[in-house]
């Protein structure tokens, strides 16, 4: 039986070494804890600075004290009559809307 243990140890021995036994000064887990750096990133671009919404247009005069107005998107009549300093019953009337808050964007309106 001594063969048997003969061989057996050698294959411990050769299982140890393979695996990195006692007589290697590597460390199996050197390179998980100090692993290669990472390049730096690089800086993304700025972002361009968005366009400045036009203005709406100032109403067309005729002559007669009256213009008009297109109606732009996010507009109320109520706004759009204190921004051109018209009475919004006068607004109303000029343009003969049934209801108020059902403008839509591009509309001409008459301002009186």
């Amino acid at each position: 039986m001594r063969g048997g243990r003969t061989i057996v140890a050698l294959a411990l021995a050769g299982l140890l070494a393979a695996c990195g036994g006692e007589d290697e000064d590597e460390d199996l887990g050197a390179d998980l804890l100090d692993p290669e750096p990472t390049e730096e990133p690089e800086p993304t671009e700025e972002p361009e600075p968005t366009e400045e919404p036009e203005p709406t247009e100032e109403p067309e005069e005729d002559g007669e004290g009256e213009g008009t107005y297109e109606v732009q998107s996010g507009d109320t009549l109520l706004g759009i009559a204190e921004e051109l300093d018209v009475e919004l019953d006068d607004l109303i009337e000029a343009n003969d809307i049934d209801d108020p808050d059902l403008l839509q964007v591009g509309e001409e309106l008459v301002i009186p």
